[in-house]
């Protein structure tokens, strides 16, 4: 059995253990100032031991910012930094939270009030789990992109439109509001790909989803059905508003211009509109009653809004 090591061997293994591990330690008196840190810490703030020991709190965020170099404070005003990072500092037995560095490296900072004031701060690197969790966050928006929103015009795709539509229509079932729904199809968008080609017909699609969306609302709900046709359902809107939408859209379309490879592409729409009668409809319901009044628009001739209950005739002629 091995004898236990004297205390000046122990305290020097210990010290020794300090200097090498890549975490920072530091201790800072009552007043602030540094009493001790390893080398570790030290060069997290741009300071050899030497020069950085005795220096006070803020003397060592001043360089720091001054000099733009190790933590990165991101501020113009470092009074006004220094004076919340005192409000913060010391007002917990214990703290701990994550902090950013000009090199890019992440630390852990744990910071523990002793019974005499002094106040320990151990600092650990977690740039590599921050890393790992940013792009885990990265590969997770990107999975949900591309389970909810078309590939070619980044609005929601056909089975998240159904899906957040139908949330939609529960909330303004429960708070009896009216619900309008918005058919919308690109007129002769196959002459279109055919005379000027597919990558021709995507950026005009692009250009559609774009006008149409500045006139839709935050909290309507707007996803791309099929090919060139379009749903847009609009809470708490009654037939006159959802009329007044659809001639809005209906007419920057017809005034809208896309251009590729030197042609000039116009564009029209079609749009059928239905609404929740006094028995609650499901939203495959409104689809196809909005879908049968688009089919009504173009059998008129097109660039046309048709709704329920009655027919409206807002046609631009040629």
């Amino acid at each position: 059995m091995n004898a236990e090591l004297p205390a000046p061997q122990v305290l020097h293994q210990l010290f020794s253990a300090i200097e090498q591990t890549q975490d920072g330690l530091a201790l800072f008196c009552g007043d602030d100032k540094l009493q001790y840190c390893n080398q570790t810490f030290a060069a997290l703030f741009a300071h050899a031991v030497n020069d950085a020991v005795g220096k006070s709190f803020d003397d060592i965020m001043r360089y720091c910012f001054d000099n733009k170099i190790g933590l990165n404070i991101e501020t113009d005003n470092i009074d006004d930094w220094l004076e919340k990072a005192h409000k913060k500092r010391r007002r917990y037995k214990f703290r701990r939270f994550e902090t950013d560095f000009i090199d890019h490296r992440w630390f852990m900072i744990t910071e523990q009030r002793l019974d005499n004031g002094s106040l320990l701060i151990y600092a650990s690197d977690i740039t590599g789990h921050i890393n790992t969790e940013n792009k885990l966050k990265r590969v997770s928006k990107n999975l949900y992109q591309l389970a909810t929103l078309d590939s070619l015009t980044h609005i929601y795709n056909r089975r998240h439109f159904y899906h957040m539509a139908n949330i939609e229509l529960e909330r303004c079932y429960r708070n009896q509001n009216p619900v309008a729904l918005l058919m919308v199809d690109l007129d002769f968008f196959k002459k279109i790909n055919d005379r000027y080609g597919h990558a021709a017909g995507d950026q005009v699609l692009i250009k559609f989803t774009q006008e149409m969306s500045e006139n839709l609302r935050s909290y309507d709900v707007f996803g791309r059905i099929g090919g060139e046709e379009f749903a847009a359902l609009l809470p708490k809107t009654d037939l006159h508003t959802a009329v007044h939408i659809a001639e809005r859209i209906r007419q920057q379309i017809a005034e809208m211009k896309v251009v590729f490879n030197q042609h000039v592409i116009k564009l029209t729409v079609s749009i059928g509109i239905s609404l929740i009668n006094e028995q609650q409809l499901e939203l495959e319901q409104l689809i196809a009653e909005a879908d049968a009044y688009l089919y009504k628009a173009k059998v008129h001739g097109r660039n046309t809004i048709e709704a329920c209950p009655e027919t409206i005739h807002l046609q631009q002629k040629p």
